[in-house]
C-alpha cells in the first residue's frame, strides 16, 4: 500500500528532473563556427546577441604577443600597420575588451569578454588583427587562430584547453608549440628549430613545416607529425605517436605504448 507521502515525492522528483533537463538544454553550446549561435557562460546575466552584425575598428599598437581569453576567431595579418577590427552582434561589441598589457616584459595584446560576462551570439565573433611582428601567441580555453605568411625571428604558440591554431607559410628561426588539453596546432613554412610539447590529447601537425632540428615531447595521448631534415629528438610518456618525414638522425626515449615511425 502506498504511503500518503508517495504522490508528493513523485511530484518533487518530477520537478527536479524537469529542472535538470531544462538546465542541460540551456547550457548546451553550439559550435563557434556554425554561423548560428554560440554561448559563453560567466557569473553575470547572459546577454543575447541582437542578430544584427556589427563591426568596430580599434587602435592598438606596440604589442609583440597576443593572448586570446575568450572563444572567438582571430585572423592575423602582418604588414606595416597595427590595429584590430571586431565583428560580432552589434550589441555585443562593447562587451569585448582589447588592451595592451605588460606580461613578463613583453607587451601583449589581450582579447576577451569583460569579466563575469555571459553571451549568446548569432553572429560569430571574429577579430582581424593587423600586426608588425609577433613573438608569442596563446589561447586560454577555446578559440581559433589563423594566419598566412607570418615572418618572425621566433614564435611561441601555446594552447590551454581546446583551441586551434593554423598558420600557413610561416617563416621563423625558431618555433615552439605547446598544448595542454585537446587543442590542435598546424604549421606550414620553414624554420630552423622546432620544439613541440604535448600534455593531454592535443595534436600537432607540422608536416608542411620544414625544420632542421626538431624536439618532441609527448605526455599522454597526443600525436605529432613533423618534417625533420637534420635531427629529431623524441620523448614519449604514454600512448602518443610521432610520425616524421625527412632524413633526420633520430634519438628517442619511450615509456609506454607510443611509437616513432617514418612516413
Amino acid at each position: 500500500m502506498n504511503s500518503p507521502a508517495s504522490p508528493l515525492l513523485r511530484y518533487l522528483l518530477t520537478l527536479v528532473v524537469a529542472a535538470i533537463a531544462a538546465l542541460l538544454l540551456t547550457a548546451a553550446p553550439a559550435r563557434a563556427d556554425d554561423g548560428v549561435r554560440f554561448s559563453w557562460f560567466g557569473s553575470g546575466d547572459r546577454v543575447a546577441g541582437s542578430g544584427t552584425p556589427g563591426t568596430e575598428s580599434r587602435a592598438v599598437s606596440g604589442f609583440q604577443a597576443i593572448a586570446l581569453r575568450s572563444s572567438m576567431k582571430l585572423v592575423l595579418r602582418q604588414g606595416s600597420r597595427e590595429g584590430i577590427e571586431l565583428r560580432a552582434d552589434n550589441n555585443l561589441l562593447p562587451l569585448i575588451e582589447t588592451r595592451v598589457v605588460d606580461h613578463r616584459g613583453v607587451p601583449t595584446l589581450e582579447i576577451g569578454l569583460k569579466k563575469g560576462t555571459s553571451v549568446s551570439t548569432n553572429t560569430p565573433m571574429t577579430a582581424t588583427i593587423d600586426l608588425v611582428t609577433v613573438r608569442s601567441l596563446s589561447i586560454h580555453g577555446s578559440g581559433d587562430v589563423v594566419g598566412d605568411g607570418l615572418k618572425t625571428p621566433g614564435l611561441a604558440v601555446s594552447i590551454s584547453g581546446s583551441g586551434n591554431v593554423r598558420l600557413k607559410q610561416l617563416a621563423a628561426d625558431e618555433v615552439s608549440a605547446r598544448i595542454s588539453g585537446s587543442g590542435d596546432i598546424a604549421f606550414g613554412g620553414r624554420t630552423g628549430k622546432l620544439s613541440i610539447a604535448i600534455s593531454g590529447s592535443g595534436d600537432v601537425d607540422t608536416r608542411d613545416l620544414q625544420a632542421d632540428d626538431v624536439t618532441v615531447s609527448v605526455a599522454g595521448s597526443g600525436d605529432a607529425n613533423v618534417n625533420a631534415r637534420k635531427t629529431l629528438s623524441v620523448s614519449i610518456a604514454g600512448v602518443g605517436d610521432v610520425k616524421y618525414s625527412g632524413d633526420a638522425v633520430v634519438k628517442s626515449s619511450i615509456s609506454g605504448h607510443g611509437q616513432v615511425t617514418k612516413k
